[in-house]
């Protein structure tokens, strides 16, 4: 590192992984310095129990894709300078702890992603994705109970969303929305046919595991997949191209298909 240092070699890649932060002495703040200063652009950093300097990494006018796994984000004063990455294309955050106002100014300081990866993060109870004025993809699963998502955002295509037990889900204005993932989480009837009716260009959708469904409109699908307790009844109009349910049955199998052309 500091060979790349002393000659200014650029960096386009850095990835660090360490199992545990306390049990080294490794200078990793000053690698990581080296690199941000290299014009590093894509940077994996995975390393239990380090209290990340996310802000001062967000700084880095080069970096285009930000990968962290197992770090923390702890509460800090924010400040009126914090600096906008509007170079940042992809933002990716699995096992980090933050808080509801770290996760939400994150989110302000990054307006150009087109991807965010949110898995298994904890320190919150709320996750409102609504400033986001290119996000494409988004990819949410849970590990706290009673968790809120909100998602707001008109140019969003495709959306996965594995929630904890009872995680609540609010979207609004996704018209754009091509595919949708959700698992573990209770919604209604009248939520999912809303989605479906409101996302013109959605072709994909997957349901696991979400509560007593009974119905499921799919004029508009081109593939669904669904498991369950109980089927739904489905309606199923001509260019539907795949269709999978998986049902958890004890019992005998009644289940009524509508097939429109």
């Amino acid at each position: 590192m500091d060979r790349y240092r002393d000659g200014k070699i650029p960096i386009d890649k850095f990835e660090l992984s360490y199992s545990n932060f306390s049990l080294i002495s490794q200078p990793i703040d000053k690698w990581l310095d080296i690199a941000l200063h290299n014009g590093v652009k894509y940077l994996f950093f995975e390393v239990h129990n380090f209290s990340l300097p996310i802000f001062t990494i967000l700084a880095a006018k080069s970096l285009t894709e930000l990968v962290v796994d197992w770090c923390t984000l702890m509460p800090v004063s924010f400040s009126s300078d914090v600096t906008n990455c509007n170079s940042l294309r992809k933002l990716s955050l699995t096992h980090v702890q933050l808080d509801e106002n770290m996760l939400q100014t994150l989110l302000n300081c990054c307006p150009s992603i087109v991807s965010f990866i949110f898995d298994y993060c904890w320190g919150f109870k709320k996750i409102e994705l609504l400033n986001l004025q290119k996000i494409k993809s988004v990819s949410i699963k849970a590990r706290e109970q009673n968790e809120l998502v909100k998602i707001q955002a008109p140019t969003l295509q495709h959306l996965t969303y594995d929630s904890y037990l009872s995680g609540k889900l609010d979207i609004v204005e996704c018209q754009n929305l091509k595919s949708l993932d959700i698992s573990y989480v209770r919604i209604s009837d009248e939520f999912l046919q809303n989605l479906i009716s409101g996302s013109q260009s959605l072709k994909d959708l997957k349901i696991r595991n979400c509560g007593d469904i009974e119905e499921i409109d799919s004029w508009n699908l081109e593939s669904l997949e669904y498991m369950g307790y109980k089927i739904p009844k489905l309606k199923i109009a001509r260019q539907l191209k795949h269709l999978k349910i998986n049902h958890y049955c004890s019992g005998s199998l009644k289940a009524a298909v509508d097939t429109q052309f």
